[in-house]
């Protein structure tokens, strides 16, 4: 009985050692940081916004959406370049104007293109409004 035991364990023992080998870690591409950044600025931008704090200045790193790269190359078309120059344009509106309309319209910007292309983080962008579009 031992015996089968051992030999149950090490078959066991075989298939979690297979399974790790094909197991890859995940890497964030440049492109995925950025947004994930700029959401979460977006959310302390909020807070701000409603609290008629300062804002400051336009983060230098938004600019980086124009040469962050892709996890698929192929992404970085005339689409999202387009998209890109509008979410700058937005983004340089709210930091002028520092108003709530001026947010949701960045924000809206964000989730138009995420509508069109990449549709995975529609959720988290929905939450970012202050007024919703919908």
């Amino acid at each position: 009985m031992m015996i089968l035991v051992s030999c149950d364990q090490n078959k066991k023992d075989q298939t979690k050692q297979s399974s790790n080998e094909n197991f890859q870690m995940y890497s964030m591409s440049e492109m995925a940081r950025l947004m994930e950044n700029m959401a979460q600025e977006h959310k302390n931008v909020k807070t701000k916004v409603l609290a008629n704090d300062s804002l400051g200045s336009i983060p230098d790193y938004y600019y980086d959406i124009h040469f962050a790269t892709f996890t698929d190359e192929s992404d970085n078309d005339e689409f999202f370049k387009k998209w890109a120059d509008l979410y700058l344009a937005a983004e340089e509106n709210l930091y002028k104007k520092q108003t709530v309309e001026a947010f949701d319209n960045a924000i809206n910007v964000c989730l138009q293109c995420h509508q069109q292309k990449c549709g995975g983080p529609i959720p988290r962008i929905k939450k970012l409004f202050i007024n919703s579009y919908e």
